[in-house]
């Protein structure tokens, strides 16, 4: 009986790896996927990882050490920096292409983040040839 049952999860998880990964795994995927959504919420991605918003925020805290937002503004910050330092891209356009719609409202979360504006922080970055 027990070897039919580790046969059937086998099974199972080769059928459908996603439901092999852990939640949090699973809404790490779906934020590295859905980051740079203006509209992107807890609530989707709690939904997507198979929790209560409630439960995934504790969750999240717990296993990752920071917040979800804290989280989230760490990805679209690095992706930020990223375009920053190799686009010439004007900075409404990168807050967008991060999922800010207000460039005013991103150019104040780099620079809590960062300790300097986005124009400065691509004045500093050496170019690439």
């Amino acid at each position: 009986m027990r070897d039919q049952l580790i046969r059937a999860m086998r099974l199972a998880r080769e059928r459908a790896p996603w439901l092999a990964r852990s939640p949090l795994s699973r809404a790490r995927k779906y934020l590295s996927i859905h980051f740079r959504n203006p509209g992107l919420q807890l609530y989707n991605v709690a939904r997507d990882s198979g929790m209560t918003v409630e439960r995934f925020h504790a969750v999240f805290a717990q296993e990752m050490g920071m917040t979800f937002t804290d989280y989230m503004r760490g990805m679209r910050v690095s992706g930020a920096k990223a375009l920053l330092a190799d686009t010439r891209m004007r900075v409404s356009g990168v807050a967008r292409a991060v999922g800010y719609s207000e460039a005013k409202v991103f150019c104040e979360m780099f620079e809590k983040v960062t300790g300097m504006d986005p124009k400065e922080y691509r004045n500093r970055c050496p170019r690439k040839a």
